[in-house]
């Protein structure tokens, strides 16, 4: 009987064998986190609500999280204590039976068994553009030191009980996906960050851009933007801002920026027609965080010899002209687009009011047409008459 029902699983689930497999190990430690890889062709995107544990014929609580990362998903599930047989079911996997597409179920089974796990990693996955955290439950009574790979190789002291890693995506810029080993665990991470590597980070604060470098044209004033991250759980608050008021001016002058929050700063720049530099320090004493922004202008008197596009148009003392506008002189690059050095014109607008009178013309002809066909057709309509009279 029982090897009837194992050919009946199989039979079932022979028309997904080549659309979706997964690396479950055949067995597991208790209280181990298992990872766990599907691939292959997914009809359908697949779940949480598909994910199902048994034990025989009944459905067994797991804390467990599936999610879609690059083209495979990966589940993360934390195994009980008890040692028994279990089976992970996969509800309504969409397959292709001669041709039609037909509904089962994707099962796998797995046990239970061996010593307790030395600890457990939560979550199995992660998926951010922040930094992040592992949480480590260490299952024995003395310390142990594990290896970790992120950001470079190092090892951590684990202590009896709970531990939370935390890791810096600080020195990262661009979409990574990689598998971050801690100790017996390899953890699938994608990083899903497109950034500039213009930034500089202290702790929990990264400011972007890192510093102002340019040549510039002679003007009274000269705005830019910077924006200021915090990658934190929590707020950051008491934020100290140290700069000369004379030549730098900054809105809002924020004192607290809440978490995983960001905020774009004004700064407004007086060169009073002399080179400038100077810097703006911002700072969290009790958070041990210090940024320094350098800022360097350079004045210059030629165009040519200031940062290329990266002068504004009213710093050339020109205009961007608008669409139904046309320079009617020299032209130049700026930071707003082509800037007219001279005077912006309006176009001509063309006028369609010729059109309109030929049409007129045409008509009123036509009219005249017509009604001289129609009165000789009307003066020929009775010969006879015409000849008496």
């Amino acid at each position: 009987m029982k090897r009837y029902f194992v050919f009946l699983a199989l039979f079932l689930l022979f028309p997904l064998a080549s659309t979706l497999t997964s690396d479950m190990k055949m067995s597991y430690a208790p209280e181990e986190t298992m990872i766990i890889k599907f691939s292959g062709e997914f009809l359908e995107p697949l779940t949480s609500d598909q994910v199902t544990f048994k034990r025989g014929y009944v459905d067994v609580p797991f804390q467990y999280d599936l999610k879609k990362i690059g083209n495979d998903y990966y589940l993360w599930a934390l195994i009980p204590q008890t040692s028994q047989n279990y089976t992970l079911v996969l509800r309504n996997i969409p397959g292709v039976q001669n041709g039609v597409i037909v509904r089962k179920d994707f099962m796998q089974n797995f046990s239970v068994q061996g010593n307790r796990s030395v600890y457990t990693i939560s979550p199995g996955f992660v998926h951010t553009q922040d930094d992040f955290i592992l949480n480590v439950d260490l299952h024995e009574d003395n310390p142990l030191n594990v290896s970790v790979d992120f950001p470079d190789q190092h090892s951590i002291l684990l202590r009896p009980g709970k531990n939370t890693l935390s890791f810096s995506v600080a020195d990262r810029y661009d979409p990574e996906f990689r598998l971050l080993h801690v100790g017996m665990y390899a953890v699938p991470v994608y990083l899903d960050i497109n950034r500039s590597k213009d930034v500089k980070s202290s702790g929990s604060l990264t400011i972007e851009p890192s510093k102002i470098e340019e040549n510039i044209l002679l003007v009274n004033e000269v705005n830019y933007t910077l924006t200021i991250v915090n990658r934190d759980e929590s707020d950051i608050s008491d934020i100290l801002w140290t700069y000369d008021k004379k030549i730098v001016k900054i809105a809002p002058e924020i004192e607290t920026l809440k978490s995983k929050s960001q905020q774009i700063i004004n700064i407004t720049l007086f060169p009073n027609k002399n080179n400038l530099s100077t810097e703006i320090l911002i700072s969290v004493a009790k958070k041990n965080i210090s940024l320094a922004f350098p800022i360097t202008l350079s004045i210059v008197r030629e165009p040519s010899q200031a940062n290329e596009s990266k002068y504004h148009c009213s710093e050339l003392s020109g205009i961007v002209c608008t669409a139904n506008e046309k320079c009617s002189g020299k032209e130049q690059d700026s930071i707003e687009g082509l800037c007219c050095l001279e005077v912006c014109a309006v176009l001509a607008q063309s006028s369609y009011k010729w059109i309109g009178y030929l049409l007129g013309i045409f008509v009123l002809a036509l009219i005249y047409i017509l009604y001289r066909k129609y009165k000789n057709v009307h003066q020929v309509k009775d010969p006879v008459k015409n000849q008496i009279a």
